[in-house]
């Protein structure tokens, strides 16, 4: 195993946190005060909110805010990837809104309209909670491919304009365009 060299980020907000008590300063971490002690009280440590495990330096979970347009399905272990047909009525439409953590989508098929709630999770992890809407008319495997893609949701990636939602225990994906 390597040895790290130097102080860590840790170390260093904890020399930086003990001087600003020192000299009179207030600390302020994850939006919580820690002003200093008053004069003749015995001295206190800083101690970092349990709840908030998760390293700050680390890329938030990324949202999928944004309206996105279905342009192909890609099997990523026999390498198929299948593109939207030409003679569709219209192309599969979603748009999905979240805080970073719960979110509802709703669009459209070729066909009918369809609506449903998501949980997203560290590690850009996607779990859709509900998904529905009339499947009446739709005739098209490539709108019936998005109803099963959608609910076996797995994971998805943000790049750019771009957005992947793997699907299959992160076999397949689904990737959409920003519109």
């Amino acid at each position: 195993m390597k040895k790290q060299k130097g102080f860590g980020l840790i170390s260093i907000l904890l020399i930086i946190s003990a001087l600003l008590l020192t000299a009179g300063g207030v600390i302020v971490w994850h939006g919580r005060s820690f002003p200093q002690p008053s004069p003749g009280s015995e001295p206190t440590s800083l101690t970092v909110p349990s709840e908030n495990t998760s390293n700050p330096l680390l890329p938030a979970t990324q949202t999928l805010t944004g309206t996105w347009k279905l342009i192909a399905y890609k099997n990523l272990a026999t390498g198929v990837i299948e593109t939207e047909p030409e003679d569709i009525e219209r192309s599969i439409v979603i748009e999905f809104r979240d805080d970073g953590k719960n979110g509802k989508l709703q669009g459209h098929t070729i066909i009918n309209t369809v609506n449903g709630d998501y949980e997203i999770f560290d590690g850009n992890k996607i779990k859709v909670l509900r998904f529905g809407g009339s499947k009446a008319g739709e005739g098209w495997a490539w709108g019936y491919k998005f109803w099963d893609a959608i609910r076996q949701s797995s994971s998805y990636q943000v790049k750019g304009n771009s957005l992947f939602i793997y699907f299959s225990n992160d076999k397949e994906l689904m990737e959409f365009v920003r519109k």
